[in-house]
């Protein structure tokens, strides 16, 4: 099989969702109010985090949450946020998908009667070892989305990205 076959295999799974999501959980409680992060905030990261153009502006070399939506104004792709909206209401199914791979796993639990998700430490070190360099590359990032994001409630994180709530 091609390498491009085996990556489209590999990045179109749902245990690759709920690997990003458990990362992005992980950051989100080691930052902040060092709580979990309200299970909503999963169906706006996953789409950001599985989308090159959109997970391409979370690095290092931006200091929070902020700096991550003025980027897309910066460097003139306002086109790409302004098509989050959709690609959430799209994705709502894969990440309800990956959410239940990541419980079937035991990536997840449920916290403050089934509104957080808490990321569990166990199977850390075996999910971790048969991942491609892409891949830990990718769900480093959703941690460090999920520190930023930590220190944004839901509504203004929402809001800045253009996504409805409701």
């Amino acid at each position: 099989m091609s390498s491009w076959a085996d990556e489209i295999r590999e990045w179109n799974t749902p245990l690759l969702g709920a690997y990003l999501l458990w990362n992005f959980t992980k950051g989100y409680e080691s930052a902040g109010e060092k709580q979990s992060p309200a299970f909503l905030y999963h169906f706006i990261a996953l789409p950001i985090l599985e989308s090159p153009a959109l997970s391409s502006a979370i690095n290092r070399h931006r200091k929070d949450f902020s700096s991550y939506v003025r980027s897309f104004s910066k460097d003139g792709k306002m086109d790409v946020l302004a098509k989050l909206n959709d690609k959430v209401y799209q994705w709502r199914l894969n990440t309800l998908r990956a959410l239940d791979v990541g419980f079937a796993v035991r990536l997840f639990e449920w916290k403050e009667e089934m509104t957080r998700l808490h990321a569990t430490r166990q199977n850390e070190d075996e999910m971790v070892v048969s991942l491609s360099d892409s891949i830990l590359k990718l769900g480093s990032k959703a941690f460090l989305f999920g520190t930023w994001s930590a220190f944004v409630e839901l509504p203004v994180f929402a809001g800045l990205l253009g996504v409805q709530l409701s």
